[in-house]
């Protein structure tokens, strides 16, 4: 049986050879415990078996000598790597595969210019292992299954693996100061302020001891049929103890400058922040929706019976994007069929998607709240014998605009997708340089984001007054986009 499995993140340098070949070294396997669909392990059942992926099965000799040498491509091949179409799909290999802990690790050398690129310069750096084993039962608590010796075939790059973005190729050498310490220390130093090397020993020590508490997941997302993957902005909000962020923040004390990036923290006092900067959830929905009310009426659609595949529920772009639905649904008279969350995932939106299919026979349009649960969405409509597009069943509407979001935008299979811009650098750096010239900048800072669609059938979208261009998805836009 075919199988692909996204790899976890090596910190190493890279380094390119006198001959300009890319070589990066990476883990591209590990131990552990893995949620599939039943319908990927040939079950004719719905649901998700979790699978044990041993010892035996990742760090045998015939496992290891398998991975030696094997292919590096770009993307996953649908018939895998083989001696007709080696040469087409080969932009290099992986070398010097062995053991280290419960990871398996290599390096990969990548010897095309192209595929150079499109790591170094656009950010394609996540990666995802393509391999044959069988499946059988289980003699690991926990687990349905488990993986017989995987034989590696061929070890993908991809533009968004199913576990984020801590699974990709490694991209920086350890230091001897840490990330954090390296970032305070930049950022104090736009204002004259220096760390002392006490201060920064003491952050790096504060660093070792977190990662050290942190736990291991128990287990990882699903393998994905598609290697697509929503930008971190749809992670479920983390937990914040207010009491305890409150007594820990001292930099209002230092007179330091605080810059909150994405998610917001639940403070009772916001003079403990200087500025936050992220996305408005709410405004992206009613763009989406004010869109497919102006679609609606030009395509003259009697009805909208339209379903939402929710996301994490209470995360902050969750609760924007549904409720932007929910009032539209009451301003426009659309049949609100059904909400349920599938969890910003693409194998909960696929399995979402199966059950209100079999519920509901008038489906015309699923609101996905992040591109990652639209494909999902897809897969479970085309299964199901229905179509996708301006012509098809089914309008599939989604959030993010990832590469792939964009490049499905573009065949149509996504009707329209609003931005969710992950690019807050340019506007903190605005708001530093504000700082530096003693402006007091906006308390929140939204950072612009676009509405995109397949077609021009809608120029553009009026929300409270103001107008938002609609971008008509082409080859060039689809090509310009690096995230």
């Amino acid at each position: 049986m075919k199988f692909t499995d996204s790899t976890t993140q090596a910190k190493t340098q890279r380094i390119i050879t006198k001959d300009g070949f890319l070589v990066v070294p990476a883990t591209i396997s590990k131990v552990g415990v893995f949620d599939y669909l039943a319908s990927e392990l040939g079950l004719k059942e719905d649901g998700i078996k979790k699978v044990a992926r041993t010892e035996k099965s990742l760090f045998s000799d015939e496992t290891i000598e398998s991975f030696e040498n094997s292919t590096l491509t770009i993307g996953h091949p649908e018939q895998g790597v083989n001696a007709k179409n080696w040469k087409d799909l080969s932009v290099g290999v992986v070398r010097n595969v062995k053991r280290v802990g419960d990871e398996l690790t290599a390096e990969a050398w990548i010897y095309d210019e192209q595929a150079i690129k499109t790591v170094q310069e656009h950010g394609v750096e996540q990666l995802s292992c393509g391999y044959d084993c069988n499946i059988i039962p289980s003699s690991v608590s926990d687990a349905d299954f488990e993986m017989s010796p995987m034989i590696g075939n061929h070890v993908a790059i991809v533009a968004k693996g199913r576990c984020g973005g801590t699974v990709k190729l490694a991209d920086e050498e350890k230091t001897v100061m840490g990330k954090t310490a390296k970032f305070l220390d930049a950022f104090l130093g736009a204002f004259g302020i220096k760390l002392s090397d006490e201060q920064k020993k003491q952050i790096e020590e504060d660093e070792e001891t977190g990662k050290e508490g942190e736990k291991a997941p128990k287990a990882e997302k699903p393998t994905e049929p598609k290697e697509k993957q929503s930008e971190p902005e749809d992670k479920e909000d983390e937990e914040v103890n207010k009491e305890e962020f409150e007594k820990q923040l001292k930099a209002k004390d230092a007179e330091i400058p605080v810059i909150i990036v994405d998610r917001m923290v639940d403070v009772s006092d916001d003079s403990l922040y200087t500025a936050w900067v992220g996305s408005n959830f709410k405004l992206e929905g009613q763009k989406a929706c004010e869109w497919l009310k102006q679609y609606a009426a030009a395509k003259n659609m009697s009805e909208v019976n339209i379903v939402d595949i929710q996301g994490t529920i209470g995360a902050s772009a969750q609760i924007g994007r549904t409720e932007a639905l929910n009032e539209a649904v009451q301003a426009n008279g659309w049949n609100l069929l059904a909400q349920q969350t599938g969890e910003f995932t693409q194998a909960k939106g696929q399995e979402v998607m199966e059950s209100m299919l079999k519920q509901y026979d008038n489906i015309n349009v699923v609101y996905c709240e992040n591109d990652n649960e639209a494909f999902g969405a897809i897969e479970a409509i085309k299964a199901a014998g229905k179509t996708v597009g301006p012509d098809g069943d089914i309008l599939v509407m989604s959030f993010d605009t990832t590469k792939q979001g964009i490049t499905d935008t573009l065949s149509g299979d996504i009707i329209v997708n609003t931005e969710c811009n992950p690019l807050h650098g340019p506007r903190v750096e605005q708001i530093i340089k504000q700082l530096q010239a003693g402006e007091t900048p906006e308390k929140q800072a939204y950072v612009e984001e676009g509405i995109y669609a397949h077609g021009s059938d809608v120029a553009s979208v009026s929300i409270d007054g103001t107008d938002y261009e609609v971008t008509e998805v082409t080859q060039d836009v689809v090509d310009a986009r690096a995230y």
